[in-house]
């Protein structure tokens, strides 16, 4: 297959299918956007990238046209031949760069191990898609930007309060006006929904007024040792089971497909537990760190908000072995706010206890999920995996928060960043599936551009995979993160 330049993206069929750009090496995983006639995937590493538009035919010429410009729509309309791989030219496209941003948004909702504020990428995510609505397959959506104006009047009010004591960046204040713009613009025609318009048009010409003399202060990234930096790379660490004084010990990994983002911190072995096998109270005890609160958040609370849950979130351990196909304890976690951990006890009896004295020490497994997850976590090669992404997601995440610091002190979190992705290409490299030694290639490219051998974000060399780009555009979230982080204690 012919490897495009930067400015050439390929064509081809598969089958009754259109392919316009390469298959992803997709290491931190992929987004799929239904878009009109077809989907669009994006590859979180390269967001900025030409992506790949997979249309079943007959193709939709005016959105081929829309993303990637009149020659990529000529061939696809000439209907190649399924033997034929074209190589066009690609023309610049606001709309495939606001679907590479909207892509990178549902990624770092759905996959981020960072505590980045779901409220902001919610109405970051819906701005998004109410600039290209007509663009995107429409989706069964929970809720509406509409949804969103009474945050966002409150929001825009406390920006221009004389007392604010939070300092809000120019990206937080264009994305409430753009979120005011966008939702004015599609208002029922009534009299009480013209004055409401009226005032928040008012609210964002102030934000919009407020942008030009607001200036974005990059911050020095933090100092290390910083705990949501130091979890982004690989630790040395202790093994996962071990036995001493008739008690058992380990430690293990929340599953981030049986655990939703943002009950714990996704920290790789982060959580520990403990059998004591002490006569007459022997138990199992569990203990998993929760997110810090960041206190700059409070000013976005406002009541009643889209999808804010009355539910208390619940946890849950199961103690495993492979020698045994039943639990041996299942620990109800409960979340302690004082101690930013989920704590957990269980005694056990004499017939589990017996079981567990019997069974290998160094073979014991502690599965964390929420209520109702089904089976058993992914064993394997299969969970080999699975820790595979898992690092090349905190490589990425670790370069896109360096992206908000100043350039000169962003050294040590790439070089996490490197270690990252180092060890996520050995564990999709042991793997012969193809799909897993293009991820290995993408974290091999990323660890060579990070570490300085290659000049600039692109295409890797002879093998046309994506590698990541290291200046990305950030969301709000994760600047409002990121400067957080960066605040004097």
């Amino acid at each position: 297959m012919i490897t495009p330049a930067p400015d050439h993206v390929s064509v081809h069929r598969e089958g009754d299918t259109f392919v316009v750009g390469e298959d992803p090496g997709a290491a931190a995983g992929v987004v799929v956007l239904p878009v009109k006639g077809g989907t669009f995937v994006v590859d979180p590493i390269n967001p900025r990238g030409p992506g790949q538009l997979r249309v079943p035919g007959p193709p939709d010429l005016e959105v081929v046209e829309a993303l990637f410009g009149t020659a990529v729509a000529d061939a696809v309309s000439g209907r190649l031949d399924p033997a034929q791989n074209a190589v066009v030219g690609l023309a610049q496209s606001h709309e495939r760069s606001t679907l590479g941003r909207l892509g990178t948004v549902r990624w770092l909702q759905q996959t981020s191990p960072l505590a980045l504020d779901e409220r902001l990428l919610r109405v970051e995510g819906l701005v998004l898609e109410a600039s290209i609505a007509d663009l995107l397959e429409p989706e069964e959506a929970a809720e509406t930007l509409h949804d969103w104006v009474p945050s966002l009047v409150a929001w825009a009010h406390r920006c221009a309060a004389p007392d604010l004591d939070v300092a809000v960046g120019p990206e937080f204040l264009d994305l409430v006006s753009d979120g005011l713009a966008e939702a004015l613009a599609t208002l029922p025609t009534s009299a009480s929904a013209s004055a409401s318009g009226d005032a928040s048009a008012g609210l964002a010409a102030y934000l919009r007024a407020s942008l030009a003399t607001a200036r974005r202060r990059v911050p020095d990234a933090p100092r290390l040792p910083c705990g949501p930096i130091d979890a982004l790379r690989p630790q040395t660490r202790a093994g996962q089971t071990s036995s001493r004084n008739g008690q058992l010990h380990g430690s293990a990994t929340v599953g981030w497909t049986r655990v939703p983002r943002g009950l714990t911190t996704q920290i790789e072995d982060g959580a520990s537990w403990r059998v004591d096998t002490s006569p007459g109270k022997a138990h199992v005890s569990v203990v998993v760190t929760a997110p810090t609160a960041d206190p700059t958040l409070r000013l976005l609370d406002v009541a009643g908000q889209p999808g804010r849950s009355t539910v208390t979130p619940a946890l849950r351990a199961t103690l495993t072995h492979p020698e045994w196909m039943l639990p041996l304890a299942v620990i109800e976690l409960n979340l302690r706010p004082e101690t930013e951990c989920w704590l957990g006890v269980e005694a056990l009896g004499p017939a589990v206890l017996g079981l567990i004295t019997g069974l290998d020490p160094t073979k014991f497994h502690m599965d964390l999920h929420v209520p109702g997850a089904g089976g058993r976590p992914r064993g394997g090669a299969s969970a080999s995996i699975d820790q595979a992404t898992r690092w090349a997601v905190r490589g990425v995440s670790s370069v896109r928060l360096a992206a908000a610091y100043r350039a000169g002190s962003r050294a040590e979190i790439h070089r996490g960043a490197c270690d990252a992705f180092a060890l996520a290409g050995s564990l999709f490299g042991a793997s012969p599936d193809p799909r897993d030694q293009r991820a290995a290639q993408q974290c091999c490219a990323a660890v060579r551009l990070l570490g300085g051998s290659r000049g600039s974000s692109g295409s890797s060399g002879s093998t046309g995979i994506e590698v990541i780009d290291s200046e990305p555009e950030l969301t709000v979230a994760e600047r409002w993160y990121a400067a957080h982080l960066a605040a004097p204690r």
